[in-house]
């Protein structure tokens, strides 16, 4: 085991919606969250959260997961695979980031199988 946790962070947590501009209402008007940042080709919207930078990303092509933030991408791969891990979709360069992608937990976990994106250097 390494000397410091695998996840860092909780980076993002994905929600899917059917209807984007509902979605924004919703979170900016009756939640008050503040619009970080909005992508119409990929029909995406960011909220934040108070004293935080993790965000909440409304989408409408993605399934309700979180994205957890590692040191590094390739690391988390070999890591997950050690424990028993699958992974789902291979590390890929990100517009900032590289990205682990997805992963399905380990089945040592607790027996449910848990999809997860992991975000690093």
């Amino acid at each position: 085991m390494s000397a410091a946790p695998l996840l860092q962070k909780v980076d993002a947590v994905t929600v899917p919606v059917s209807d984007l501009e509902a979605g924004l209402r919703f979170y900016r008007d009756s939640l008050g969250h503040e619009l970080r940042w909005r992508n119409d080709r990929s029909a995406r919207r960011a909220w934040g959260l108070l004293g935080s930078d993790t965000e909440i990303v409304l989408t409408t092509r993605q399934a309700y997961e979180p994205n957890w933030l590692v040191s590094s991408a390739d690391y988390a791969v070999a890591a997950i695979e050690a424990a028993g891990g699958r992974v789902v979709t291979e590390p890929f360069h990100g517009s900032r980031l590289r990205w682990a992608a997805a992963f399905i937990a380990s089945r040592q976990g607790g027996g449910t199988n848990r999809r997860l994106r992991v975000r690093g250097c």
